[in-house]
């Protein structure tokens, strides 16, 4: 059997130890995930805590995620803004992986395909998230179409803030957009900015996206900002277990359209 450690820092609140353990039910794979609150500040810090057991395994949230790039011998990501999601011991060297960016891309190709292509791409926050799938769409539409807004903007006014995403008219705005929350807004215990809402309510996405699974009702942000459709993160951390569990542990690279069909038997 293989021994999993799940560390987050909300690990124990959050609904996606549920989704991973149904793809690796899915897959077949004898394996049982520990679900512990962990904050590491250092790679030092996640390092002991890795060592505190027996694991063969991690699936890593934020802030551990960022630590991770420190404690492999291989990774598949560029980035070391990206961190790492999953972290594998093989011949007794860690190796790290992270399907952020590839699952978000995915989770939207699934149900809104038709937008992508029209739409600008707004990401709130700059953290490993937001990197890893704002890279991905990158990959897909180029440069021009996604702008990022870190967080020490958002209590700046909406003039600043549409000056720094190289927004010139907030009153003639023509494009179609999604936005894509990558920070903690959102959760019970979060105060969204004023400015944060104002800025929801004059660009209008057609697709509000927010890749946390902590949210215990959808119409939260509909309700605070009328957004025309919400979508949480569930179907991207089923994707990315689909993708992480297949590919670590079967060491099988499945296509869009596998992970997909994949996808609709865990739902």
């Amino acid at each position: 059997m293989t021994n999993i450690l799940m560390a987050a820092q909300n690990a124990s609140s959050a609904r996606t130890p549920v989704l991973w353990r149904k793809a690796l039910k899915k897959l077949e794979i004898d394996a049982v995930i520990e679900v512990r609150d962990i904050k590491c500040q250092s790679p030092i810090d996640l390092r002991n805590e890795i060592n505190h057991g027996e694991y063969q395994a991690v699936i890593l949230g934020h802030p551990n995620k960022l630590y991770a790039t420190a404690l492999v011998a291989h990774t598949n990501v560029k980035s070391e803004k990206s961190g790492l999601n999953l972290m594998l011991l093989r011949k007794n060297l860690w190796e790290g992986f992270n399907f952020d960016g590839i699952a978000f891309y995915l989770s939207l190709y699934e149900e809104f395909a038709s937008l992508i292509d029209k739409s600008v791409f707004l990401f709130l926050g700059t953290g490993s998230t937001a990197n890893s799938c704002s890279t991905e769409i990158m990959a897909q539409k180029g440069k021009s179409s996604i702008h990022l807004l870190p967080r020490s903007k958002f209590d700046s006014s909406i003039d600043e803030i549409f000056l720094s995403l190289g927004f010139s008219n907030k009153e003639n705005l023509h494009e179609s957009f999604i936005v894509i929350n990558c920070t903690p807004m959102g959760k019970a215990d979060y105060q969204i900015p004023k400015n944060i809402k104002t800025l929801l309510e004059i660009l209008n996405p057609e697709l509000f996206y927010d890749v946390n699974y902590y949210l215990t009702d959808q119409s939260y942000w509909r309700e605070l900002t009328q957004l025309k459709m919400v979508r949480d993160g569930k179907k991207m951390n089923l994707i990315q277990a689909a993708l992480g569990f297949h590919q670590v542990f079967l060491q099988e690279v499945m296509s869009p359209e596998e992970t997909l069909k994949f996808f609709q038997g865990l739902n």
